[in-house]
Order: C-alpha cells, then sequence, then structure tokens
C-alpha cells in the first residue's frame, strides 16, 4: 500500500489545476473517497463543518515539509475569513488515484456547502443512522445550509459518487 502522504498528495494533483482550494474541501473529498476505497485511514470525528480528521490535517503539514504541496492563504477583506488553496507541487503523481479520478472530477465541481452537506450526511449514515435519522442529524448539524435545494442536492451527489443517499 502507497503510504498515505503520497495518496494525499496525488488526489490535490488530480484536481484542477493540480489544487484544492479549501481545507474544509480537501477534508470533505479525502472521507468520501475513503468511504469508496481509497487506501487511506484517516479517523474522523464530527466537529463545526462535518466531519474532520486531524490526521489527515497533520498530513497536509507533512505534504509541505516533503515538497509535495504548498498551502497559501488569503485573508478575505471585512472579514476574519481566511481561505487556504493546497497546491501539488511537481513531485505529486495524479496517476497513483487514476482509478478515483471521476469521482474527484465530480467531486471538484460541487459547490463547498453541497460537498459539505453530502460529506456529514454519509458520517451519520457511515455511523449507522438510517436515512431519516441521518436527515435529521444533518438539519441539526448544519441548519439553515440544508436550505434552498441544497440538501437534494448533496443526496443527488452521494448517488453520483454511488454512496447511501436514501432509504
Amino acid at each position: 500500500m502507497i503510504e498515505s502522504f503520497r495518496t494525499l498528495a496525488s488526489v490535490i494533483a488530480a484536481h484542477p489545476n493540480q489544487q484544492v482550494v479549501g481545507r474544509i474541501r480537501l477534508q470533505k473529498t479525502i472521507r468520501l473517497l475513503q468511504r469508496l476505497g481509497l487506501p487511506t485511514d484517516y479517523l474522523y470525528t464530527i466537529h463545526f463543518y462535518g466531519p474532520y480528521s486531524e490526521d489527515l490535517h497533520s498530513e497536509v503539514t507533512l505534504l509541505k515539509n516533503l515538497n509535495l504541496a504548498d498551502e497559501e492563504s488569503q485573508q478575505f477583506s471585512n472579514s476574519e475569513a481566511v481561505q487556504f488553496t493546497i497546491k501539488a507541487t511537481e513531485s505529486a503523481d495524479p496517476t497513483l488515484v487514476k482509478n478515483y479520478q471521476p469521482k474527484i472530477d465530480i467531486m471538484a465541481q460541487a459547490e463547498p456547502v453541497i460537498l459539505e452537506l453530502a460529506a456529514t450526511y454519509d458520517y451519520y449514515r457511515d455511523q449507522g443512522s438510517d436515512h431519516v435519522t441521518a436527515l435529521e442529524q444533518l438539519r441539526q448539524k448544519k441548519g439553515s445550509k440544508c436550505k434552498a435545494g441544497n440538501e437534494d442536492k448533496a443526496l443527488s451527489l452521494l448517488t453520483q459518487l454511488g454512496l447511501p443517499s436514501g432509504t
């Protein structure tokens, strides 16, 4: 098995422009890919923005130290919000995850909130909740993010990925 940090670098390199815009997006993408069989074993717990892995966060730092990725931050004016962009270097090999490329492409096109809702719903399902209970937990956790058709879009995303999205 390939070391998880090399797999992580490969997933980043497989994205458009060899970059992932947002740490939250990276967390959710890896979580869903892991559910699809990506050979990593990051442990996830439920956090503010849904499933979160401290191990994954640490490995991004490792990627930077090994010159497999760079990370840039941008602070938005009139806000304390900071957005991070993780970009693979030329040393990262996207072909290591070529079997997952279609799924990566689907997730890369998803709006961040849809990916966040999909990963959170899937987390609850993976923890043993049935569809109805997982939706209730999702609504309780995410509140207004579930409005405006976002919940349906998240379930549709899971269907496209081949993950459970209903009864």
